[in-house]
């Protein structure tokens, strides 16, 4: 980020995107219906052609390179004694708007229940525990008809 305007105007954008999103969660119809329901279908689409070949997790060689670059900047930090919070804001600016753009803004959609016209039902910890405990049991006498070993 060389340009001291551009970078400014992302610092900036920070927090105009925090209070965004804060309100966005308040609407979880628009997130379902515009972004679960329209954008996002296109941004998985696409990735899925462009990344669906690769047998392992780009998003987690992502998060190496950035664990990296994160900490090569809090060593630079030490080493000279300057902080550029201008250009770390501008930086967190950025990933935060990627993240919500890419995938972020599904943790904001509608309760499954709701989307799927469950009526939500109150559960104990032991009927819970209780279903848990029949299903593993479906599913490793299953696992053995198929196997037929343990």
């Amino acid at each position: 980020m060389k340009n001291k305007k551009t970078t400014l105007f992302l610092g900036i954008l920070l927090p105009v995107q925090w209070i965004l999103i804060q309100l966005l969660s308040s609407h979880q119809t628009l997130i379902e219906h515009y972004y679960s329901e329209g954008i996002y279908p296109f941004i998985s689409h696409l990735f899925r052609t462009l990344l669906g070949w690769i047998s392992f997790s780009i998003g987690d060689i992502l998060y190496i390179i950035l664990g990296y670059l994160i900490l090569k900047s809090i060593i630079r930090i030490v080493k000279t004694r300057k902080v550029r919070w201008i250009k770390i804001t501008a930086t967190i600016s950025i990933i935060y708007f990627c993240f919500h753009l890419l995938w972020g803004l599904n943790y904001l959609r509608e309760p499954l229940n709701k989307s799927l016209q469950i009526s939500s039902t109150d559960y104990t910890t032991e009927e819970i525990d209780y279903f848990t405990h029949q299903l593993i049991k479906k599913v490793n006498n299953l696992q053995i008809k198929i196997t037929n070993n343990d």
